[in-house]
């Protein structure tokens, strides 16, 4: 598992493999009987998530069994909507799909759904055929990932698969549930699939454990539990909650598109104690969102600084010239890129100007506002301080500024601005 891990990330088999989402919805009840009541279509699950979060992400392809009860939406081209049968989720799956989802019923060793019909076998994972392609499968129905039984579930074979099977598998250790006529997939097992996907693609959580984890907490903070028909006290939720969980390493990034590396950011020169700013983005001009910029230096001093959702990162280095860096980016579609830079002597000392008082002559009763520019052109102001006295500095007040402080009324004052600037002071 680990060995196809650093393979994925480091030397993966490029390919439109990694643009492609395979989606199957079966039927859990409502085969066997007329009574449209009693119909309940896992498809309305899978078509929601294509819809609200794949399609503008990824291309795309909709396995579906329903009942009279639901009529599944065709997908534009290049996305395919096909039958859901014993043989087509097999065979998809083993051309090789970067994510999958399957909702039905399940025990270890099969996926199944109201019909019988049986989609995958723990059989069939031992020779899963997606050589180089493995994908992050989310199994939304019971048992397929018990690990702690010994009973060769699906998950475990799949992710012990050397080259090929998955990813990641996420997929419940014991029974798990869903609510009848559950229209707004707001509860249990579909809205944990649903806010999986939410929390992967919309809120570009690409890294699998912190997608599902993440997912857990948005399922408690939902306003399914706010308005009270759900909490933690019923054991069904808390069963439901704990029994998901993810096979493989969680901080892996899932590829949603071909991968590409990442240009150099550290070019130019580069000094002791520099706050170092940038947008994440790789050769093509993409976006990484929550891209991680890895330092470590030669004595073995190590960082890790991650980037927002919008792949802005700032970090500022630590005093140290003639100190020899390497650094690696890692992130989402993104294979990792190697850098290095060394840090050069900061020379230059800061300069305060501009330096306005509002009112010229206060009293007692106003506000005052300093306001000043301050700059450095080598590793650039980190920190302004306002001290103010009224015995010369025996005793003082310390302010630290940003941009501008409006002080409190207060007693007439004399003033020092002092300008921090790592170990620099004016």
């Amino acid at each position: 598992m680990i060995n196809k891990s650093l393979k994925y990330e480091t030397d993966p088999y490029v390919g439109d493999w990694m643009n492609k989402m395979l989606l199957a919805g079966g039927i859990s009840s409502g085969y066997y009987t007329s009574s449209k009541d009693d119909d309940e279509d896992e498809a309305r699950l899978t078509e929601y998530i294509w819809e609200n979060y794949v399609i503008d992400e990824m291309n795309f392809t909709h396995l579906t069994k329903t009942t009279a009860s639901f009529n599944s939406s065709e997908p534009v081209s290049p996305n395919r909507l096909g039958s859901l049968n014993s043989t087509s989720f097999h065979s998809e799956f083993n051309s090789g799909y970067s994510t999958i989802i399957i909702a039905g019923h399940a025990d270890p060793t099969l996926i199944t759904d109201d019909t019988h019909e049986v989609y995958y076998r723990n059989t069939y994972a031992l020779s899963s055929s997606n050589v180089d392609m493995p994908s992050l499968f989310y199994a939304d129905a019971c048992t397929t990932s018990s690990y702690d039984k010994g009973d060769s579930s699906i998950g475990e074979r799949l992710i012990k698969r050397a080259d090929s099977g998955a990813i990641g598998y996420v997929g419940g250790i014991r029974v798990n549930w869903y609510w009848d006529d559950d229209q707004a997939l707001e509860k249990l097992n579909r809205a944990n699939a649903k806010l999986f996907w939410k929390e992967f693609f919309l809120e570009k959580k690409f890294q699998q454990g912190r997608a599902l984890y993440d997912s857990k907490v948005e399922y408690m903070n939902s306003d399914y539990f706010m308005r009270g028909e759900a909490h933690m006290e019923q054991e069904y939720q808390r069963k439901n909650m704990l029994t998901y969980n993810l096979l493989g390493d969680p901080e892996l990034d899932v590829y949603t598109r071909t991968p590409s590396e990442v240009p150099d950011y550290f070019t130019g020169n580069i000094y002791e104690g520099q706050c170092v700013s940038f947008q994440v983005k790789d050769n093509l001009g993409r976006i990484v969102p929550r891209a991680r910029v890895h330092l470590k230096t030669i004595d073995g001093k190590y960082r890790t600084v991650y980037a927002n959702i919008n792949g802005f990162v700032d970090f500022r280095l630590p005093v140290g010239a003639n100190e020899n860096y390497s650094v690696i980016i890692t992130g989402h579609n993104v294979i990792p890129s190697y850098f290095n830079f060394t840090t050069l002597p900061d020379t230059d000392y800061p300069e305060l100007f501009a330096v306005e008082q509002h009112p010229i002559n206060p009293t007692v009763r106003d506000h005052i506002l300093f306001a000043f520019n301050a700059t450095d052109n080598h590793s650039g102001i980190e920190s302004v301080f306002l001290l103010l006295s009224n015995n010369n500095f025996s005793d003082f007040s310390c302010y630290r500024v940003q941009k501008a402080v409006l002080l409190p009324p207060s007693i007439q004052v004399s003033c020092h601005i002092l300008i921090h600037q790592v170990r620099k002071w004016l």
